[in-house]
Parts: C-alpha cells; sequence; structure tokens
C-alpha cells in the first residue's frame, strides 16, 4: 500500500537514495551540476524542510513498505501566486498513478496556501515528463534553453 504524506525528518535517507536514483538515469532533470553527494543533499533537504516549515513549500512523499518512492514539491511563490513543480518516482514504481496521486494532492495543497498558476519546467529530451503534463491539462507556454515550460492555471 502506498501512503502519501508531507516531508519529515524520516525521510531523509530513503529520498537521498531516489534522487541519487532518478539523478542516475535523468540528470538533465536536476539543478546538480554533478551526481549530488550526500552533504549537497543533506543541504538540499535542510533547505526543504525550512521551506515547509515557512508555508513557502509543499512537499509531499509517497512511500511504499516505508520507503520512499515518490516526491513532488511545489514552491508557492508571491507575489504571482505560482506553483513551481518538481516531481520524481522510483523507476520500478512508475506507470502505476504514483506521479499522478502525488500531483493532485500537492496541487491541492499549494491551492490552499495562495498558489493560482502551475507551471512545471522539463527538459526537451524528457519524453515522458513532457507527456505527463500534458495528458494532465498543462500546455506548452515557453522555450528556456534546454527546457519546455508547461503550465495550467487553477487546477
Amino acid at each position: 500500500m502506498v501512503r502519501v504524506e508531507k516531508l519529515q525528518q524520516r525521510h531523509r535517507q530513503g529520498l537521498k537514495a531516489l534522487i541519487k536514483e532518478v539523478y542516475a538515469e535523468q540528470p538533465s532533470a536536476f539543478t546538480f551540476n554533478a551526481e549530488p553527494d550526500d552533504s549537497q543533499l543533506d543541504a538540499l533537504l535542510d533547505k526543504k524542510m525550512k521551506l515547509v516549515k515557512s508555508s513557502k513549500l509543499v512537499d509531499l512523499v509517497a512511500e511504499k513498505e516505508g520507503r520512499p518512492i515518490g516526491e513532488c514539491e511545489i514552491a508557492v511563490q508571491e507575489p504571482e501566486r505560482l506553483g513551481v513543480i518538481g516531481i520524481i518516482v522510483s523507476n520500478e514504481e512508475r506507470r502505476k498513478g504514483i506521479a499522478t496521486a502525488l500531483l493532485y494532492k500537492s496541487i491541492e495543497e499549494a491551492k490552499r496556501k495562495g498558489a493560482k498558476l502551475f507551471v512545471a519546467q522539463v527538459n526537451k529530451g524528457n519524453k515522458p515528463a513532457i507527456a505527463f503534463f500534458k495528458a494532465r491539462g498543462f500546455r506548452l507556454a515557453a522555450k528556456v534553453q534546454n527546457y519546455l515550460i508547461f503550465k495550467k492555471a487553477e487546477y
């Protein structure tokens, strides 16, 4: 059974492993210049925890048998009321509805924090992510360097 809940300290080790796994397959989906080490991931997770507490970030984790298998974050930015989406799912758990459940639950939480417009920046070579967002009503809004920007208003 899969459980979705807010990011907590107990997710730290599992999320580090998940990020490394997804990075190995799709490094262009991240802003790291090279494979992140534990200290970089600790710094990232510390920052996420602070932002979650300040209500500037919605970060939900999907767990299966106590292990993180997916994560969706939405940074809520003012004054635009913009929700910037990032989502990852374990290779073995893809195409099982995990990303969709995370996305919808994260959007509902971000809307409660004031987000009105949701955007996702996707590497132009990431065809599965492009298909994922298009299938959920996101439309291409811009092309910036190697990325495509998708948006959807008021989900």
